[in-house]
């Protein structure tokens, strides 16, 4: 399994035009590619979620945290 770190999440939700998007995409993609489930672990899904969470009414903010189950 691989675990994926919150700044590499935030960073393809919140920031995908940052200077180090196309590695962080290029990262996701061979992830995605190995066909195995990633996992996070849940202090680094409460600190998404933390940050995450400026800018979304309650119905984006249940969504987002949903999406981490699926």
């Amino acid at each position: 399994m691989t675990v994926i770190d919150a700044d590499i999440l935030v960073r393809a939700l919140r920031y995908p035009r940052d200077d180090r998007g196309t590695e962080n995409e290029a990262f996701l993609a061979r992830v995605k590619a190995a066909g195995e489930r990633p996992g996070i672990t849940v202090f680094s899904k409460l600190e998404i979620l933390g940050i995450m969470s400026f800018g979304m009414n309650r119905q984006q903010f249940e969504e987002l945290d949903q999406d981490f189950e699926r």
